[in-house]
């Protein structure tokens, strides 16, 4: 379908996350008044046979996958068998699901750590699968490269509208703050209120503060997926969304000292460089998004 219609039924996976939750929060101040949304305990998308059930009966017209099983650097490294396995099962049944019951539009959401390690920057969508990935996180990127592949696929035999969106890092309301399953500006936020909760004079932080990345807050990220679907059907099958601002691990003109110096002004950062530290500079090619 061209675009669609706010009476039309939208199902959130996912929408009690960091992303998800923000999607239901603009959908509905858009006028989206027929969101589909379950918890995990009503509905448990491992399950192939309930997920199927749940799609032929409701019918929805649209679905955005915001649903995945996601973690730290330190989560990702101790549990790559269910990082892939589950997130596999997730979007495989979402997806085939939709495709059985004639869903014709699915925006799903990837992750900039599908592109390679160390690559060519900024990263343009091209790049996928032309260099190894980046081994700390490689069971979660290669699940959702296998998503957005089975997206193109089902574009080019079936004709639908299933499109990945692949965002730089996130932030936002709604993150977590342990340090199992937080994202990079939240556990820098949780390191700097213990640290000054216990009266520390340093933060460690992972890494040796050379590292540069890009973050996108969620907000934004919620706007711009509201934003297409009144465009499905002239959306590319993969898109990069960012900020185009790349801020390093020292807090010289990011996000981070933002955060430092609003909350912890008497402390300093301490790297570790023993610590696990990514690819050196990672930005999504988003010019698209703001010609």
């Amino acid at each position: 379908m061209g675009g669609i219609n706010k009476d039309y039924k939208v199902f959130v996976a996912g929408h009690g996350g960091l992303l998800g939750s923000a999607v239901v929060r603009r959908l509905s101040a858009a006028g989206y008044t027929d969101l589909l949304l379950r918890t995990r305990r009503e509905l448990d998308l491992t399950d192939g046979e309930a997920v199927s059930s749940f799609i032929n009966a409701e019918r929805p017209d649209c679905l955005i996958m915001c649903a995945a099983k996601v973690g730290g650097i330190q989560a990702n490294i101790e549990d790559p068998v269910n990082f892939l396995a589950q997130n596999l099962k997730i979007d495989t049944n979402l997806i085939c699901s939709s495709l059985r019951a004639g869903v014709e539009d699915i925006i799903y959401i990837g992750s900039s750590c599908m592109y390679p390690r160390d690559y060519k920057n900024p990263l343009k969508e091209e790049y996928l699968l032309a260099a190894p990935l980046e081994p700390t996180n490689e069971g979660y990127a290669l699940a959702k490269i296998a998503g957005a592949k089975l997206c193109e696929y089902c574009n080019v035999q079936y004709g639908t509208n299933y499109r990945t969106l692949i965002p730089c890092n996130l932030y936002g309301p709604g993150d977590k703050f342990t340090p199992a399953s937080s994202h990079l500006i939240a556990a820098i936020i949780d390191k700097i209120h213990k640290a000054r909760s216990n009266g520390s004079a340093n933060v460690v932080v992972w890494g040796d503060g050379t590292v540069r990345r890009e973050f996108l807050y969620i907000e934004d990220l919620a706007d711009y997926i509201c934003s297409c679907l009144d465009n499905m059907g002239r959306l590319p099958d993969y898109l990069n969304v960012g900020a185009g601002i790349l801020s390093d691990g020292r807090g010289g003109a990011g996000i981070r000292r933002r955060v430092r110096v609003r909350y912890y002004k008497a402390g300093r950062h301490v790297y570790e460089a023993s610590g696990f530290q990514s690819g050196v500079r990672m930005r999504v090619e988003s010019e698209d998004l703001t010609a």
